[in-house]
């Protein structure tokens, strides 16, 4: 059972500021579907992730190394006839890289993306006295540095596109997503 909402003309204004801004410029001719999509995923995987990795750093401050990542790359081809309503990176979308395609081939870009995924993740194992995804310490085997979560900025996220990027918001700055909806709807709890 979903509890009422108490103040829906609150909620649904958050939810066309934050996600229907956002979906016009990602996706014009699907505002509504893709800002839908981003808002049930930020509230079930991101939210819930964020709050996780600040508590973590909170607990155990800087001492800890935690690299946080985004998987932003999208091939129209791995959706297929099966998904056709998904135009964008969903949740474990990033296993098409780790394991390789299964029911599409890759492009070239998709290629470039497979093989900074395959480096970075290789790298923890391969270096794993210095716990490093850029290599051994002292360069980096990136196309750019993955920077380390720390406490005092524990937003910190690599970007997996096919030219990768440090983003410091994550997602786009709606961490406290369960937060804000417990507020303006009271249907959430806080994590």
């Amino acid at each position: 059972m979903v509890p009422a909402v108490r103040n829906r003309s609150a909620l649904h204004k958050y939810f066309v500021d934050n996600y229907r801004t956002q979906a016009a410029l990602l996706e014009p001719l699907y505002q509504d579907k893709h800002a839908l999509m981003a808002a049930f995923g930020e509230r079930t995987v991101a939210a819930s992730n964020d709050a996780v990795s600040r508590r973590y750093m909170e607990l155990f401050g800087d001492d800890q190394i935690m690299y946080r990542y985004v998987f932003k790359h999208f091939s129209p081809a791995s959706a297929g006839a099966n998904f056709p309503f998904i135009s964008f990176a969903t949740h474990t979308y990033d296993q098409f890289y780790f394991v390789g395609p299964t029911t599409f081939n890759y492009t070239h870009s998709d290629e470039d993306v497979a093989q900074i995924v395959s480096t970075a993740f290789t790298n923890f194992a391969k270096y794993r006295r210095v716990h490093n995804p850029n290599g051994n310490g002292t360069t980096t085997d990136l196309p750019i540095e993955w920077i380390p979560a720390t406490n005092s900025q524990p937003s910190v996220n690599f970007v997996f596109e096919t030219q990768p990027w440090m983003s410091y918001e994550f997602f786009h700055g709606r961490p406290y997503l369960n937060n804000v909806l417990n507020q303006i709807a009271g249907t959430f709890y806080a994590v």
